[in-house]
C-alpha cells in the first residue's frame, strides 16, 4: 500500500477510512447522525414558525380556523332561529288579523307561512354570521396596541 492511503480492509481500516475523511473534510461541513441544523436554516425555521404564530393565534391560542367555524356556526344558528321566528310573526299576523280569518280570504296570508322563512333564511345566517365574526374578532384583539403595531412593522426584518 503506498503512502497517503488508507487500508479498507476490517473494521479498524473503516475507521481510518472514514477518520481520513473527515479530515478532509472541513469542520463546518461534517454531519453527524441527529445534529441541528445550520444556524441560518435554524433563523429561517424560528422566523417561519414565529410569523405562523403571528398570523395565526395572536390572543388567547384563537386560530382563523377557529375563528371562521365559530362564525359559520353562528351563521347556520341564524339560518335556524331566522325562519322560525319568522313563521311565528306571520302566525301572530294570521290570528290577530281580521282579514286573514274571513270566509272571503284569498289564501295569502297562508302563503306567508311559506314565503316569509324563505327570504328570511339568508339575511339572518349572513346576519349571524358577520356578528359571529365581529364577535371573534373584538376576543382577538390585541391588548397592547403599540406593541401590536411595532411587531406588524418590524415583521420579516431581522433583529
Amino acid at each position: 500500500m503506498s503512502q497517503g492511503q488508507v487500508s479498507t480492509q476490517g473494521a479498524a481500516g473503516m475507521a481510518g477510512l472514514s477518520g481520513a475523511i473527515k479530515a478532509k473534510r472541513p469542520a463546518s461541513r461534517r454531519r453527524t447522525p441527529f445534529t441541528t441544523p445550520p444556524p441560518l436554516l435554524q433563523a429561517k425555521r424560528k422566523t417561519s414558525r414565529e410569523a405562523a404564530a403571528i398570523v395565526t393565534t395572536i390572543k388567547g391560542g384563537l386560530s382563523v380556523g377557529k375563528l371562521l367555524w365559530k362564525a359559520i356556526r353562528a351563521g347556520l344558528w341564524g339560518l335556524l332561529l331566522g325562519p322560525l321566528l319568522g313563521v311565528l310573526v306571520v302566525i301572530g299576523l294570521m290570528i290577530f288579523d281580521p282579514k286573514c280569518a274571513r270566509p272571503g280570504d284569498s289564501g295569502g296570508c297562508a302563503m306567508g307561512l311559506v314565503t316569509v322563512p324563505l327570504g328570511v333564511a339568508i339575511p339572518s345566517f349572513c346576519l349571524l354570521f358577520a356578528l359571529g365574526l365581529l364577535h371573534g374578532l373584538w376576543q382577538r384583539r390585541p391588548a397592547d396596541w403599540g406593541a401590536a403595531i411595532r411587531r406588524l412593522r418590524n415583521w420579516g426584518r431581522d433583529e
